[in-house]
C-alpha cells in the first residue's frame, strides 16, 4: 500500500480534500473546491495501474472493464476513509479519492449504461436522450456532422444534406450535462470569456467494437447553448480510398517548404492531409510532428515516427507548438490551421529552415489562399511575407466535395505548383494573374478547379449540373465542357 499511502500522506499534509490521479497527468490535489497540481512528474500508465491494484478488488476490476467506471471506498490508517471513483475514457484512466464515507468494497456502486432507446449505441449516465439519439444516427449513417441547438431537435448531415433526428428538442441542461460538465476549469473559463470552446468527445460503437471520437465546438448563441460535432473516424483512408489523384504523391517526397491545403469547412482538407501523411508513414523513415485541434486520425507507427500533439491538451496553441517543434528535430510538421500572424510567421520560418510544413486554410481557391495569408499582416510586413512565400511555398491545393451520380461526395482538387513564374507573381503581389498562369502551365500538377470539374464530367464521375453548381467560373467551365471533338458520323 506504499504508493497510495504516500499520496494520501500528501493530502493529509496539505490539508486537502482529496487527490486526482490520471494517466500521463500530474497528480492534482482537491483543495477548497479548486485543484492544485503537485510538483512531480506525470503518472505513467503503469503507475496508475499499480494504484488500481491497491484500491480495487478483482471483482471491481472486472466491473471497471465492463462498465467503464466504478466506485468504492478506501481506508488509510489514521488518515480516515476516502471515496474512490475510477473512470476509463478515451484511453485515460482517472482515479479520484475524496475524504468521506462511501460504498463498501463488498457493495460497489458500479455505473450502469443508460437505457438504449435506439438499440444502437451504448450511452453512459451523462448522455441525455437527444444527444444519444443524434450520435446513434451519426454513427449508423456515417454522418459528417451533428448539430445540437437549444430548443430544436438534433440534426445530422448525411451526404451533404441536413436531416432532423426523431428525438426530443435539445435543452440547455442536456448540453450542460453532456459537454460543459466534462470541461476542465481552464476550458470552462474559455467558454465563459469567449463564448465558445473546442473539445473531444468519445463514444463506443458496438457495431465495430471501436471507439468513435467526435470533434466538438461548443458555443453560446442567441437562444442559448449549441454544439457542432464532427465524427473523427479512426480508420485512416488511403489516397486511393479517397479517389485522390496520384499527382499528390510526389508532394510527400519534398524535404522542405510549405504546402497549404485550402477549402471551405467540411471540404475534407484534414482527411486529405492525413492520407498524405499516412502515405509518408508507409514509405519513408522520418520524424513527423502534428499540431491538431483536436487530434483527428490516429496514426499507427510504420516507417515514420509520428508524435501527435493536441492543442489545449499537450500544448497551449499552434504557435507554441511550432516554437517547440523547431527544437524536436522533425522532418515534417503538420499545423492543423494557420489562424493568426504568429502561427503563419513561425510556419514560414520552419519551412525556410529545412522542414516540410503542411497546413490548412479557409479560402475558395488557391490564389485566394495566398491573398489570405498576406492580408493577415499589416502593410509594413506584407512585402516581406510575399518574399518568404515566394521562396518557401511549394503547393497550394484547393479542395471541395461534390455529389456524384451515385450519391457519394467526391473530392475535386485545384492544384497550384509554385514554379519560377508563379513565385514571381507572388513576390510582386500580382496574385490576380495566377489563374491565367495556371492555364499557361496547365498539366498534371497545375490544374484549375474548372479543368478538374470538366475532367470528372467527361469521365462520368460527375453530372454536368453538379459541376456547374460547384464552379465559381461557370462560363469557363461551360467552354471546357463544350470544347469536345466532333462525334464521328456513322455511315
Amino acid at each position: 500500500m506504499a504508493a497510495i499511502a504516500s499520496l494520501l500522506g500528501i493530502v493529509d499534509l496539505k490539508k486537502a480534500d482529496g487527490i486526482v490521479l490520471a494517466t500521463d497527468q500530474v497528480p492534482t490535489l482537491l483543495i477548497g473546491g479548486g485543484r492544485s497540481p503537485l510538483t512531480m512528474p506525470p503518472m505513467s500508465a503503469s503507475m496508475v495501474e499499480s494504484a488500481l491494484a491497491e484500491l480495487l478488488t478483482p471483482e471491481l476490476r472486472a466491473a471497471l472493464g465492463s462498465a467503464g467506471h466504478v466506485e468504492t471506498r478506501h481506508t488509510s490508517g489514521n488518515r480516515g476513509t476516502f471515496n474512490v471513483r475510477v473512470r476509463v475514457e478515451d484511453g485515460t484512466t482517472t482515479v479520484t479519492l475524496e475524504k468521506g464515507d462511501g460504498p463498501t468494497a463488498a457493495e460497489p456502486s458500479v455505473a450502469r449504461p443508460a437505457a438504449q432507446a435506439t438499440g444502437a449505441t451504448r450511452s453512459d449516465d451523462r448522455e441525455p436522450a437527444p444527444v444519444a439519439a443524434a450520435l446513434d444516427q451519426a454513427m449508423s449513417r456515417r454522418a459528417s456532422d451533428v448539430l445540437l441547438s437549444t430548443g430544436l431537435r438534433p440534426r445530422v448531415r448525411v451526404e451533404g444534406e441536413w436531416v432532423e433526428v426523431e428525438a426530443p428538442p435539445v435543452t440547455a441542461a442536456d448540453l450542460e450535462q453532456a459537454f460543459v460538465a466534462r470541461l476542465a476549469d481552464e476550458r470552462r473559463h474559455s467558454l465563459e470569456q469567449t463564448g465558445s470552446v473546442d473539445l473531444s468527445y468519445v463514444r463506443h460503437d458496438p457495431r465495430s467494437g471501436d471507439d468513435v471520437r467526435f470533434r466538438v465546438n461548443l458555443f453560446r448563441q442567441q437562444t442559448g447553448m449549441a454544439a457542432a460535432l464532427r465524427p473523427l473516424w479512426t480508420i485512416l483512408p488511403s489516397l486511393s480510398d479517397l479517389h485522390l489523384p496520384a499527382a499528390l504523391q510526389p508532394i510527400m517526397s519534398l524535404r522542405h517548404g510549405l504546402v497549404v491545403m485550402t477549402g471551405a469547412t467540411g471540404s475534407g482538407k484534414s482527411t486529405t492531409l492525413a492520407a498524405l501523411l499516412d502515405h509518408v508513414n508507409h514509405t519513408r523513415a522520418c520524424h513527423i510532428v502534428t499540431l491538431e485541434d483536436p487530434v483527428e486520425y490516429l496514426f499507427r507507427r510504420d516507417r515514420a515516427v509520428i508524435h501527435q500533439r493536441e492543442i489545449g491538451a499537450h500544448v497551449s496553441s499552434f504557435a507554441a507548438g511550432l516554437r517547440a517543434a523547431l527544437r524536436e528535430s522533425p522532418d515534417i510538421i503538420l499545423v492543423g490551421e494557420m489562424r493568426d500572424p504568429e502561427t503563419i510567421r513561425l510556419a514560414l520560418t520552419a519551412a525556410e529552415t529545412g522542414h516540410l510544413v503542411m497546413s490548412t486554410l479557409h479560402s475558395g481557391s488557391a490564389a485566394m489562399a495566398i491573398d489570405r495569408i498576406v492580408d493577415v499582416f499589416g502593410e509594413a510586413e506584407k512585402s516581406e511575407v510575399r518574399q518568404q512565400l515566394a521562396g518557401t511555398l511549394r503547393h497550394v491545393i484547393a479542395q471541395q466535395l461534390v455529389a456524384s451520380p451515385g450519391g457519394n461526395r467526391i473530392p475535386v482538387l485545384e492544384m497550384l505548383t509554385v514554379t519560377h513564374a508563379v513565385a514571381a507573381q507572388i513576390r510582386e503581389g500580382r496574385t490576380h494573374f495566377l489563374a491565367a498562369q495556371m492555364e499557361i502551365e496547365a498539366g498534371e500538377r497545375m490544374v484549375t478547379m474548372e479543368r478538374a470539374l470538366a475532367e470528372l464530367v467527361r469521365t462520368g464521375r460527375l453530372a454536368r449540373q453538379a459541376a456547374l453548381d460547384a464552379s465559381q467560373r461557370r462560363d469557363e467551365l461551360v467552354k471546357l465542357l463544350d470544347d469536345r471533338p466532333p462525334a464521328t458520323t456513322r455511315r
